[in-house]
């Protein structure tokens, strides 16, 4: 593998960091800064020469990025949001601006996608949109293409895996072709390897994060619940042995000893028993949200 070579895996690689983004069940809604309005035809994206609509900006949030929307199926003017393809909620905030994240992404995006004809309808496309509306709601035809059915916001886990696989078998098949190799062979180099390790990563990372800080929160949680519990309801101390390293460190120390529900006596500990069932609840409940 020459470095021409692997340079177009580079430039492969970084388009498939392009694409990764939340699916629709974590994030059913964004909001978009400094964005635009583009129409597309032809290319990948709509070879049969269709016009699809697309939002170009920057997402509001904690962690903003440069963002392409899938093809918009429907828009209200008066809220100015629109419902994409995939099912997302795209809110257009303040005026339309030029992000140069938001930019970059579109360039890659068209470059993914073939190249098609783009057309920048930031400053009719609203206006058309809320004129055709108050033409429906007066009873006029108005003579242009019917959007197509709104999908569910909620995608399910099923479509998301779906979309994954997807996804990794196309940047597979992009690598593979790229360096002039079945997919199968190209997945039995080192290069492949790496290749088919950072997609799966790119696909599944954040919900491996997600899982890792989950598990690490319930960890963290019920340890600080068992310490409290042991200092709170302490019957009395118990000397045991202990010994590591082979027995190199060894001796004996006083441990506590928790009391039972029989030596629970007062309503002031039991009382207090039942606020950790409840913290210790609270924290299965808060760490099972990243999951």
């Amino acid at each position: 593998m020459d470095l021409e070579h692997l340079a177009k895996l580079g430039e492969y690689l970084e388009a498939i960091s392009v694409w990764n983004i939340a699916s629709v069940e974590d994030e059913p809604d964004t909001k978009l800064t400094q964005w635009r309005i583009f129409s597309v035809r032809g290319g990948a994206i709509s070879p049969d020469g269709k016009e699809t609509v697309h939002f170009v900006g920057y997402t509001d949030g904690w962690h903003g990025e440069g963002r392409v929307c899938s093809a918009v199926q429907t828009f209200d003017g008066a809220t100015r949001k629109g419902v994409t393809k995939s099912g997302r909620i795209y809110e257009l905030v303040g005026d339309p601006g030029y992000n140069r994240d938001a930019m970059y992404v579109w360039s890659r995006w068209l470059s993914i996608n073939g190249d098609p004809e783009v057309e920048d309808i930031t400053d009719s496309y609203p206006a058309k949109v809320v004129a055709e509306a108050a033409n429906q709601a007066a009873g006029t035809t108005v003579s242009t293409a019917t959007p197509g059915a709104v999908m569910t916001i909620a995608a399910t886990w099923g479509q998301q895996a779906a979309s994954a696989a997807e996804g990794f078998a196309r940047a597979l098949g992009i690598a593979a072709k790229e360096l002039g190799v079945t997919v199968n062979d190209f997945l039995h180099t080192d290069a492949g390897k790496l290749t088919a390790a950072l997609i799966i990563w790119k696909v599944a990372g954040a919900a491996f994060i997600h899982m890792l800080y989950g598990m690490l929160f319930i960890t963290v949680g019920l340890t600080i619940v068992r310490v409290i519990y042991m200092r709170l309801f302490t019957k009395g101390y118990e000397q045991v042995g202990y010994s590591y390293f082979g027995g190199f460190f060894k001796g004996t120390k006083l441990v506590r000893v928790p009391k039972s529900f029989q030596d629970m006596h007062n309503d002031g500990e039991w009382l207090a028993f039942w606020v950790m069932i409840g913290v210790t609840m609270v924290t299965i409940g808060i760490g099972g949200t990243f999951f």
